[in-house]
C-alpha cells in the first residue's frame, strides 16, 4: 500500500492544518526538522491542538515555546511541509469545497 497521500488530499491537509493553528495570519514560519512539521505561531494559544491530533497523518501534537509541532513521520514530512509552504504563499482558497 503507498504511504502518500494524494495531492488533493494534501492541499485538503494542508488547508485542515492551517485553519486549526489559527489561520493563516497567525503562522509566522514553516519548517520541518526528521519527522515534525514546526509552525511558528503569533499567536499559539489560538492552536486547536486536540483537533489537529485528529487530522491524517498527525500522530501527535506539541506546543512548545510558540512553535506548534506536529508529529508527521520520516516518510510524509518534507512533502507535507512543502504543499503546506505552498498553500500559505498561494492565499485563502487552499481547498474548495
Amino acid at each position: 500500500m503507498d504511504n502518500k497521500m494524494s495531492e488533493p488530499a494534501d492541499r485538503k491537509f494542508a488547508a485542515e492544518v492551517i485553519r486549526l493553528a489559527g489561520g493563516r495570519d497567525n503562522i509566522e514560519r514553516v519548517f520541518h526538522c526528521a519527522v515534525r512539521l514546526r509552525l511558528v505561531l503569533k499567536e499559539p494559544e489560538l492552536a486547536q491542538r486536540r483537533r489537529l491530533e485528529k487530522v491524517k497523518p498527525v500522530k501527535g501534537v506539541f506546543l512548545l515555546d510558540g512553535q506548534l509541532q506536529l508529529v508527521i513521520g520520516l516518510e510524509d514530512v518534507d512533502r507535507l511541509c512543502g504543499v503546506l509552504q505552498s498553500c500559505l504563499e498561494t492565499g485563502p482558497d487552499l481547498v474548495k469545497s
